[in-house]
């Protein structure tokens, strides 16, 4: 149920959990739904499977009926189901995310609430830049997060990502991350709580280490060129960063992995010129050409 998008939103509406309004769509036939949500809408496999293998892109964001109705069709022809959500409004740092290890005995061995700073794509995308939420804001969530956990009595590694909606002035779950780990939970190893140690230490029967503090102001960013492309505003001044793939005493994932990202961001650059220049050539062009182009 927590892997399949469209039975845990069954889930939370029979439950009262707090998620966006949403439509569950199995065929094309069905797309007329959307019509009752609120625009724009954001649109997504409901078992994201066929996206980690690459036969499937993660979303699609359509502003009216008639983008729904052409994206859905499309995404319905690797999809068997689709959930078309409404977009929560807000910056990307109103999401927040609840990662955390439950053991045997019910118990709740570690937990760590971040707050992301900017994602990749912005708006839609993977974590960019994160770091630990303000107390006030880890209570609450975590409060929410461990009487959902008790409530299905689920075991193992796992996260829930929230976000802050304006409109009805509380958080929403986005969706829940199950069976694999979240792309950012170095952050939380890093801001002192390391979870797979604890997960460990729980497991073996071993007494639980005290979680470290640390008065620095933590921030993990996923990689240092998708810093650059975010922009480095989103990483508040006084923080002290650590890279996703960079350590001075362990460089070769960073060996490896940047030669591939600055070819990714050179060719979405070279592309995104290739666009533009394609626009402003059509935009100067005779009009007898471009009617004859058309």
């Amino acid at each position: 149920m927590l892997y399949d998008k469209a039975r845990f939103h069954e889930f939370a509406i029979a439950t009262g959990l707090p998620v966006p309004n949403a439509a569950i769509v199995g065929q094309t036939s069905e797309l007329g739904k959307v019509r009752r949500l609120r625009f724009p809408v954001i649109m997504k496999p409901t078992d994201k499977r066929n996206f980690h293998a690459g036969a499937a892109p993660r979303l699609a964001i359509a502003q009216n009926i008639s983008e729904a109705i052409e994206a859905g069709e499309q995404l319905l022809q690797t999809s068997r189901e689709l959930i078309v959500q409404e977009r929560v409004d807000g910056p990307d740092d109103s999401i927040y995310f609840c990662l955390f290890y439950r053991g045997r005995a019910a118990t709740t061995v570690a937990m760590f609430t971040g707050r992301k700073l900017a994602s990749i794509p912005p708006g839609t995308g993977s974590t960019a830049c994160c770091e630990a939420a303000a107390p006030d804001t880890s209570h609450t969530l975590e409060t929410l997060t461990r009487d959902f956990l008790e409530q299905i009595d689920y075991c193992g590694f796992g996260s829930v990502e929230y976000k802050w909606d304006p409109h009805t002035r509380r958080f929403v779950i986005i969706e829940p991350t199950v069976g694999r780990t979240d792309w950012q939970e170095e952050s939380a190893t890093l801001s002192g709580v390391n979870i797979p140690l604890e997960a460990y230490r729980h497991e073996f029967g071993l007494s639980a280490e005290t979680a470290g503090s640390t008065a620095q102001r933590i921030v993990w960013q996923a990689s240092y060129f998708n810093r650059l492309m975010v922009g480095p505003d989103c990483v508040p001044p006084d923080s002290t960063v650590y890279d996703g793939y960079w350590r001075f005493d362990d460089p070769l994932p960073a060996i490896v992995h940047y030669p591939l990202d600055a070819c990714s961001l050179a060719g979405s650059r070279l592309a995104r010129w290739l666009r533009s220049s394609k626009s402003d050539a059509q935009h100067h062009e005779p009009h007898w050409l471009k009617h004859k182009a058309h």
